[in-house]
């Protein structure tokens, strides 16, 4: 969940002073009361679903003790930042409704930017979970990862995000309201910067930076690592069909000169009828029965196998396409407009919609923290037990499959 700066539409590229009665030039479109508790009903939905299913996602990780696969860590290393994430959105959700930051200096240096970490953590732990399945998939040998390589991945991710985020911790400053009095303000500020001259330069270069570390980078990652995975899932698919193909013309082949031996057998037997007094083509019923009934065991046989193939590569390509949409749908258009904003292209004096839009984008950032336990839970058997038994009430025992 991105944090949310709701002070920032109020300063345009080319303002060399602040003149709050030339801000709105444009009339804002104004959010209707009912709408906006339908909002405030989502939200509190989104964040409420959230905060149980993430705890879930980590509870089921780390109360299993036996040894699980690394994407596994991975997922969980995601829930946790996501956790986080929602814990810290509702003081966000505060200050873009009361345009007034409350909660005092040290929480504006702290709540900011590590949404801003959360959301990184985020998107790093979605491209090495990526990375490790495009390993996975296209390493000729099992791919077998150390708990001191789990380790070290979860932790150089948290350290990569924090020292991204380092200049937001640095720069987040409390000031003093100039249109409201008694009114506090929580912006990014680069030191020598003042009010008028927010966003600077700097402090624009900073923010294109970290969009390509939080979204681009992650994103195409995740497109190449994916696409591989797809195009190899495909290859083997098609691979395994002709073998399996190749396999049923072979046992057809054998069949069809298995039957037509005691035929020939029993063409002679009928010349020498006086030797052998009961023909053998009196057997032949029942060597058609015999082969009709292989035949069509090693039909079906195959058309399981082909079933089978084609069932793994559906559920997973639906996984991985499923994780790239929510990816895309619930970060670009946030994004998008975060730089257009930032970059003076538009702003309250040039589009009435620019209120509402980026109150809509900003709740649409919060939406993958709950959407991904439920995708885990209904598509990983590992996980939808104990969303079943915890969640659902339904206790079961035994093992994790």
């Amino acid at each position: 969940m991105e944090a949310l700066d709701p002070t920032s539409a109020y300063f345009t590229n080319n303002s060399t002073e602040l003149q709050p009665n030339e801000l709105t030039s444009v009339t804002q479109l104004r959010e209707p009361f009912g709408l906006k508790v339908f909002r405030g009903m989502i939200f509190a939905f989104v964040v409420i679903a959230s905060l149980l299913g993430n705890s879930v996602v980590i509870k089921t990780v780390f109360e299993n003790s036996l040894r699980k696969p690394m994407t596994y860590y991975l997922v969980s290393n995601m829930a946790v930042a996501e956790l986080i994430g929602t814990v810290l959105v509702p003081f966000s959700y505060s200050y873009q409704e009361i345009f007034h930051w409350p909660f005092g200096e040290l929480l504006c240096h702290i709540i900011a930017p590590l949404q801003v970490l959360s959301v990184l953590v985020t998107t790093t732990s979605l491209a090495a979970i990526a990375l490790h399945r495009y390993k996975v998939f296209t390493s000729p040998r099992r791919v077998r990862v150390s708990g001191k390589t789990i380790t070290c991945t979860i932790i150089s991710l948290w350290a990569i995000a924090f020292f991204i985020t380092l200049p937001s911790f640095l720069y987040h400053s409390h000031v003093i309201s100039p249109t409201q009095k008694g009114k506090y303000w929580c912006l990014e500020l680069v030191p020598g910067d003042q009010l008028k001259d927010f966003p600077s330069p700097e402090l624009r270069k900073y923010y294109m930076i970290r969009f390509f570390c939080n979204f681009v980078i992650p994103a195409c990652v995740m497109m190449f690592s994916y696409g591989v995975v797809s195009l190899q899932l495909r290859f083997h698919r098609n691979r395994a069909v002709r073998d399996v193909e190749m396999e049923t013309g072979s046992d057809r082949t054998r069949e069809t000169s298995a039957s037509t031996q005691p035929q020939q057998q029993g063409t002679v037997s009928m010349e020498l009828h006086e030797v052998v007094r009961s023909p053998p083509h009196a057997q032949q019923p029942q060597h058609n029965a015999s082969n009709s009934t292989r035949e069509q065991a090693t039909r079906e046989r195959a058309q399981r196998k082909r079933q089978a193939i084609s069932g793994l590569e559906t559920d997973l390509l639906k996984m991985i396409y499923l994780i790239i949409l929510i990816f895309l749908v619930c970060y670009f258009p946030y994004q998008i407009f975060f730089l257009l904003e930032y970059f003076g292209v538009m702003n309250y004096k040039n589009w009435q919609y620019f209120d509402i839009t980026r109150i809509y984008v900003f709740l649409l950032t919060c939406f993958p923290s709950a959407i991904h336990p439920i995708c885990y839970g209904t598509m990983s058997k590992f996980f939808a037990r104990t969303f079943s038994r915890l969640v659902l009430c339904r206790w079961s025992y035994g093992d994790y499959p």
